[in-house]
C-alpha cells in the first residue's frame, strides 16, 4: 500500500466522508462549521496540488509567466501569483514558495493538470522542470486561537507574519492571512498521521468547506475551473494583496493588467457576504443588480460554503456601483438575495510609483 493511501485510510478512519481527493466532513458538517469560526480546527487540504519548478532557469522562467516577482521569494518569504492569458485574464491562482533551487507552488488539483501541461508548452529550451510532488508530500491546514500554540508544541516555532514560513522538523509551516489565524503545513506523507494524530487530539478534524469558510471570511480569491479565464486579478483585489508586481517587466498578459489598474479606474471588485439561498451558489455563477438590464450579469460568485448559521457565505466579485446599490440576488433565483460586506482589508487603489 502507498504512503498516500495509508495517509487516506487514516484519514477515513478517523471519519473523513470523501469525495475524490476532497474531504467533506467527518461526520457533523454543521458542528465542524461553527468550530471552524470559533474554536480551532485542523483540516486535510489534498484537494490542492503541489508543484515543483525546478532547474537553473526555473526564476527566469516564472518571471515570464507569473504575476508578481519570484525574485522577492527571500527571508522565508512566500506570495500569490497568477498566471494569466493573453487578456489577462486568470487560468489559475498559485501561493508560491522557494524550495531549495526552485520553487514550489499549491492550487487547486482540478486544475494541475492542464496548468502544468500549459506551463511545459513555454518551457521550450530552458533548463525548467515541473513536477507534481503531491504525492510525497502531506498538505495541511489548522486555524483558530489555539493554532500556534498547538504547533509551537508539536512541530516548532511558527511565523509571525503573514505570508512568511518557518521550516522545522521536515515541516513547512506558512502563515496565511486574514483575522482568523490560519496555518498551512508541508510535510513528508510518511510523517503526517502522527502530526495529524497530536494536532485532532486538540482541535477539531473538519472538512473542506470549513477551509473554504475561512478563505471567504479572509476575503482570499481563488481560481477553479469553472471560473478560469473569468478574472482579472485586479477582479480579485490581487494587487491590493501583494500578487502583482507593477514594476518586474513582461509576463503574459501583463499589458492589460497593467493598463487597467493605471489607465482608468478599477470598477469591478471581490468582496465576502451572506447569500439567503437554498441550494449552494456555484463559482461562476451569476449575480444580478437591481439596476441591471435584463439578463445582464452585475457579477458572479467566486467561492461559496456554507455557513454555520445557515444559508452560505459567498466571495463574489461584482460590480463597485452594483455594491452600492445594493439588491443583488443569484441569477434565476430572486429570493436568493445576496448581501455584500467590506473586505478585511484596504481596497485602494496602488498607483504608479507606489509599489
Amino acid at each position: 500500500m502507498s504512503m498516500k493511501s495509508d495517509w487516506q485510510r487514516l484519514l477515513i478512519d478517523q471519519g473523513a466522508v470523501t469525495n475524490g481527493d476532497r474531504i467533506e466532513h467527518f461526520g457533523a458538517p454543521q458542528e465542524e462549521l461553527s468550530a471552524a469560526v470559533s474554536a480551532t480546527a485542523v483540516c486535510d487540504l489534498s484537494h490542492y496540488t503541489l508543484l515543483e519548478i525546478s532547474g537553473v532557469d526555473a526564476g527566469e522562467f516564472l518571471q515570464g509567466q507569473l504575476t508578481n516577482d519570484v525574485r522577492q521569494l527571500q527571508d522565508n518569504h512566500s506570495q500569490l501569483s497568477a498566471y494569466c492569458d493573453h487578456k489577462g485574464r486568470m487560468l489559475a491562482l498559485f501561493r508560491i514558495w522557494p524550495w531549495q533551487e526552485g520553487f514550489r507552488a499549491t492550487l487547486p488539483s482540478e486544475l494541475a493538470d492542464e496548468v502544468a501541461g500549459r506551463l511545459r508548452m513555454f518551457v521550450l529550451r530552458s533548463k525548467v522542470e515541473i513536477h507534481d510532488r503531491s504525492t510525497g508530500i502531506a498538505r495541511l491546514g489548522i486555524a483558530g486561537s489555539a493554532a500556534a500554540a498547538l504547533l509551537e508544541q508539536h512541530v516548532g516555532p511558527v511565523p509571525q507574519a503573514v505570508n512568511r514560513f518557518t521550516d522545522q522538523r521536515s515541516t513547512r509551516i506558512t502563515r496565511l492571512p486574514g483575522e482568523h489565524p490560519r496555518f498551512e503545513l508541508h510535510l513528508p506523507v510518511e510523517h503526517a498521521g502522527r502530526l495529524w494524530q497530536s494536532l485532532s487530539s486538540e482541535a477539531r478534524p473538519v472538512g473542506a468547506p470549513c477551509w473554504d469558510l475561512l478563505m471567504i471570511r479572509a476575503a482570499q480569491p481563488e481560481v477553479v475551473a469553472a471560473t478560469r479565464s473569468l478574472f482579472t486579478p485586479q477582479m480579485l483585489n490581487l494587487e491590493v494583496l501583494d500578487g502583482v508586481s507593477f514594476n518586474k517587466g513582461c509576463y503574459t498578459g501583463q499589458e492589460v493588467v497593467a493598463r487597467t489598474q493605471f489607465l482608468g479606474t478599477i470598477k469591478r471588485r471581490m468582496f465576502p457576504g451572506k447569500a439567503a439561498a437554498e441550494t449552494q451558489p456555484p463559482a461562476g455563477g451569476e449575480l444580478i443588480g437591481a439596476e441591471a438590464a435584463s439578463g445582464q450579469a452585475t457579477g458572479r460568485i467566486v467561492l461559496s460554503a456554507p455557513s454555520p448559521d445557515g444559508g452560505y457565505e459567498v466571495l463574489a466579485m461584482v460590480q463597485i456601483s452594483a455594491r452600492e446599490a445594493g439588491s443583488l440576488h443569484i441569477e434565476g433565483a430572486p429570493a436568493a438575495t445576496v448581501e455584500l460586506r467590506d473586505p478585511p482589508y484596504s481596497l485602494e487603489q496602488i498607483k504608479p510609483g507606489s509599489q
